[in-house]
């Protein structure tokens, strides 16, 4: 399960949960799979999520950032990504 994810879900409107799924190239049905933990993101579902919540989160600041490494286990486990966080 992802605790930030579902934090979002519960707090975006409809309309945001409907452009997010726009932006990470997914259905809101998915994306409440993945915060529910029925699914796991891979770590490319994971970048996207991240990029779409931050493009939702320059008009909406009260919703929370999900990051990859909240969704996938290979990029919680990435130096990478964990450098990208910090960037």
């Amino acid at each position: 399960m992802s605790a930030a994810l579902k934090k979002f879900m519960d707090l975006a409107t409809p309309a945001q949960q409907a452009r997010l799924a726009e932006l990470a190239d997914t259905s809101r049905s998915y994306l409440y799979q993945l915060a529910s933990g029925h699914r796991v993101a891979s770590a490319e579902m994971a970048i996207a999520i991240e990029q779409a919540t931050k493009t939702i989160r320059r008009g909406a600041l009260k919703l929370p950032l999900v990051l990859r490494t909240d969704l996938a286990r290979a990029c919680s486990t990435c130096v990478y990504a964990k450098r990208a966080q910090r960037a």
